[in-house]
């Protein structure tokens, strides 16, 4: 687990920003996503992407980041 993915998680809860949790291949060779994180934010939406390695290619992820209605975001895979 990598304490500056933790580190900057805090700081987005801190700040109240929009949160959507999102992974690729959980089952495959990216693995899950980090525990601690679906802990962090229990009530971000979760978007599984089976196979998109481009987190942008996939609809429900664009739907997601449209939703909250900021035209700026952070990915962290």
């Amino acid at each position: 687990m990598s304490f500056n993915l933790l580190a900057l998680a805090d700081c987005a809860k801190y700040f109240a920003m929009p949160t959507i949790l999102t992974t690729s291949f959980e089952e495959g060779p990216n693995g899950p996503l980090v525990p601690e994180l679906k802990e962090m934010f229990p009530d971000s939406p979760y978007i599984a992407r089976p196979g998109q390695i481009n987190a942008w290619d996939n609809e429900e992820f664009v739907a997601a980041i449209k939703a909250t209605g900021k035209n700026k975001s952070l990915l962290l895979e």
